[in-house]
């Protein structure tokens, strides 16, 4: 997503402006996108595709705890920072976000339409996986809820990212450790609040201790992304 639709949102951003940053006439833009509303369906569904772009291989997995523990992982750690890829991913979020932001302060449509495409493709998988779960008495709470916990897991994580977005953040996660404060990095922060919404979700103290091989799932995704 470009920088210049996130900083001045869909609706404010002129073509003009936009043909200058893509470094194209305008005349090339409305060739292939002859009105602003189709332009704004195009950029939507770019993001969306970002949002979704593990979805086909998580929809190839089989229905179980560790896929769901997975999805929750992932959906947790875009906001990390690591590797290329990740600074890449990092820097697409943000944008996004002041899009979100941006659109929910206004008509709220952006949002609308991006998390309906987006959720579309997910939120099957998890409800398949949560009972998948519930069977394996893995969860304390009813699968029916899991696309709740779900959403709930996605809030924190656009809260995180929305909070980090000025140069200097705008909140600093301090613990208590022998006496001594102690600031959190993002990795940290993002391992606390990943463990924080598996519980939310309902996932057992057994099934988390079982389930929850972080450097197991980069593995497997990084995998799956080369396939």
């Amino acid at each position: 997503m470009s920088p210049l639709v996130a900083a001045s949102g869909l609706e404010k951003v002129t073509t003009k402006a936009l043909a200058a940053a893509a470094g194209v006439s305008e005349a090339l833009l409305y060739k292939h996108f002859p009105s602003k509303e189709e332009l704004n369906a195009a950029i939507e569904q770019d993001c969306v595709l970002h949002a979704t772009a593990d979805a086909q291989h998580f929809a190839s997995l089989p229905d179980s705890t560790e896929t769901l523990v997975m999805m929750v992982w992932l959906l947790m750690n875009n906001i990390c920072e690591g590797s290329p890829r990740e600074q890449e991913m990092l820097g697409q979020n943000r944008h996004l976000t002041r899009l979100l932001m941006r659109s929910l302060l206004d008509d709220g449509e952006f949002a609308r339409n991006f998390l309906e495409g987006a959720a579309a493709q997910w939120l099957v998988k998890v409800r398949s996986c949560a009972t998948a779960a519930e069977r394996a008495g893995d969860l304390v709470e009813s699968s029916t809820h899991a696309a709740l916990g779900v959403w709930f897991a996605h809030h924190i994580s656009v809260a995180l990212v929305m909070f980090s977005l000025p140069s200097v953040g705008a909140i600093t996660y301090d613990v208590l450790e022998n006496g001594e404060e102690r600031s959190l990095d993002r990795k940290e922060v993002t391992e606390y609040a990943t463990r924080f919404a598996l519980r939310g979700l309902g996932l057992t103290e057994s099934a988390f201790e079982r389930w929850y091989r972080p450097q197991s799932f980069k593995f497997l995704l990084d995998a799956g992304r080369e396939d």
